[in-house]
């Protein structure tokens, strides 16, 4: 089995977790049995796995664990050497999916990759790829760009902050239709426009404030009904 990591609210994921909540312990290793349960013993994967021989029980630490700005996250993994992995290697791996997690939030939110046209599974696969491909070359025009407003900011001491970036929502905004009519094919001055497109991105640069805390917003289920737009 592989090394995981995996952030749940502390109620709702596997039972067995739920001893950590009436534990005065914020750090617990558990037994996991894959025969207990009417789901996990008719779970055909399951079944395949116990039948190859792996054991039936795994065990799993659980970890209760407070951010910086007072929040409380609860953590299982497979990292169960508690010598080896303290509660303050977790707090730093939680850190690092921060990035990831920002990513997602942009690609629901700004490029609305959930936003769909119609109800067929071409038209879904449509949306999202056409989509995920414009938001892969928007990151693109931004990296160009963020590479040289760094070498700007480094020759030029008299700037506010020490670093800068391209708002990623504005750009998006702003580029998202050209970068369509870019990638048609009989368009024979893509490498132009690309290039106007990085300057553009320059204009737009925001300072970078690190260490900034928010709280963790809580939303409801769907963020966009199905709709009935043409389909890009």
């Amino acid at each position: 089995m592989g090394f995981f990591v995996i952030r749940y609210n502390g109620e709702q994921f596997l039972k067995e977790t739920g001893q950590l909540i009436s534990s005065q312990e914020d750090d617990i290793i558990i037994e996991i049995s894959l025969r207990e349960g009417n789901k996990r013993s008719e779970n055909e994967g399951v079944k395949k796995l116990l039948s190859q021989g792996i054991a039936e029980t795994i065990k799993v630490r659980i970890l209760r664990i407070e951010l910086s700005n007072g929040v409380k996250e609860y953590l299982i993994t497979s990292l169960t050497d508690k010598e080896k992995f303290s509660q303050e290697d977790f707090k730093e791996i939680y850190s690092q999916r921060w990035n990831q997690e920002v990513y997602y939030d942009f690609q629901k939110n700004v490029i609305e990759v959930e936003n769909f046209s119609g109800k067929t599974v071409e038209s879904i696969l449509q949306d999202y790829h056409s989509r995920v491909l414009v938001g892969n070359i928007h990151s693109m025009i931004l990296t160009e760009a963020e590479e040289q407003i760094e070498k700007e900011v480094k020759e030029n001491p008299k700037l506010k902050y020490a670093e800068y970036k391209s708002n990623r929502a504005v750009t998006y905004g702003l580029m998202k239709n050209r970068i369509y009519k870019m990638l048609d094919e009989e368009n024979t001055s893509w490498e132009k426009e690309y290039d106007e497109l990085v300057m553009m991105a320059k204009k737009y640069k925001i300072p970078v404030r690190r260490n900034r805390k928010y709280p963790r917003r809580k939303k409801g289920n769907l963020k966009y009904p199905i709709n009935k737009k043409k389909v890009i």
